[in-house]
């Protein structure tokens, strides 16, 4: 179970940082991003399956295992928001170059 919680604090601290675009403007490197997110996640999965088994080695199996669901569900819950952080941000460049392939256009046809 401290397995789960070490990795929900390392990528709260590694990933969250990069999940921040420094400018607008900017298209993201969201593939980087978007790869890291899903390792992330791959590795959570993987560390929920060890964890689930041994707490069935364990007497009290219910309690373990809703423990562990519920750390599951608080890291799979922050990747899903830094996901949709990243989504936002993509979706905000994508505008914000159309706008300006769209003012660039009206100017060119302005005599």
């Amino acid at each position: 179970m401290t397995t789960i919680r070490v990795l929900f604090v390392m990528f709260c601290f590694g990933l969250g940082v990069g999940a921040k675009a420094s400018d607008v403007n900017t298209a993201p490197d969201d593939t980087a991003l978007r790869a890291r997110i899903s390792e992330r996640r791959d590795l959570l999965e993987s560390d929920f399956a060890r964890v689930q088994q041994d707490c069935y080695a364990r007497f009290a199996v219910s309690d373990c295992l809703m423990q562990a669901r519920r750390e599951r569900r608080a890291a799979l819950d922050e990747l899903r928001r830094q996901e949709v952080a990243l989504n936002q941000q993509v979706r905000q460049a994508k505008a914000l170059a159309d706008l300006d392939r769209l003012d660039r256009k009206l100017s060119a046809d302005r005599p």
